[in-house]
């Protein structure tokens, strides 16, 4: 279980950048500077800037596209969660909290830690509940997974902060939310961070040699 003091190792360029940012912030305290680090679980839940590469969310679009949940690795490896509305609460605790409290100090926020093959069946229950059913397919074939658990107890213990949206909560409210606002066009890459930002670094290629179209004078 890993908590604020744990030896921190990041593999991808995402983790790496978040822990060079950590590292950057935290050293720039000063009496007028107040910087403070939340490392958030996997998070889940809408919102206007939708995604759907998330772990909670992909099986809910999964299900409501293919009917299927799909366990990478069967599922095995742990992830630590939490909704999008807990970690607006968290950001507001801290900002609300004396600074002597959280003045350099970093603060994992995660309301579960969790199997993604409970998790699955979690999701698929919650699903049924509004309508929709779900086959769970493990699929062994891919091997790029993480595995990780994280103790959220040193934000509960130095802000009183407990996270209170639920899974299942969550997922029904996704289903809703999902249906009332049209964000159905799931492959839109907008949704999804690393082909967002490629489909942004294309743009800025193209604009770089053609100029753009709001600069042309009419």
């Amino acid at each position: 279980m890993l908590d604020e003091t744990s030896v921190v190792s990041p593999r991808a360029a995402y983790s790496s950048s978040k822990r060079e940012a950590e590292k950057l912030l935290l050293g720039m305290v000063s009496d007028t500077f107040c910087p403070v680090v939340f490392r958030k679980g996997t998070v889940y839940g809408f919102s206007p800037r939708m995604r759907y590469d998330l772990v909670v969310n992909t099986f809910v679009k999964s299900v409501l596209t293919t009917g299927k949940i799909m366990l990478h690795y069967g599922g095995e490896m742990w992830r630590p969660l939490v909704d999008v509305h807990d970690v607006a609460r968290a950001y507001i605790a801290g900002l609300e909290a004396p600074e002597e409290r959280v003045k350099g100090e970093i603060f994992n926020v995660s309301f579960h830690n969790m199997r993604i093959s409970e998790l699955g069946l979690r999701v698929r229950a919650a699903l049924r509940e509004v309508g929709y059913d779900a086959d769970i397919v493990p699929d062994y074939g891919y091997q790029g997974v993480r595995s990780y658990r994280v103790s959220a107890a040193k934000i509960e213990r130095v802000l009183d902060f407990r996270p209170k949206v639920t899974i299942e909560e969550s997922v029904k409210d996704l289903v809703k939310q999902i249906q009332k606002y049209g964000y159905t066009d799931y492959d839109n890459p907008k949704y999804y961070n690393i082909r967002w930002m490629r489909l942004l670094e294309e743009a800025h290629k193209v604009i770089s040699i053609t100029g753009s179209v709001f600069e042309v004078k009419g």
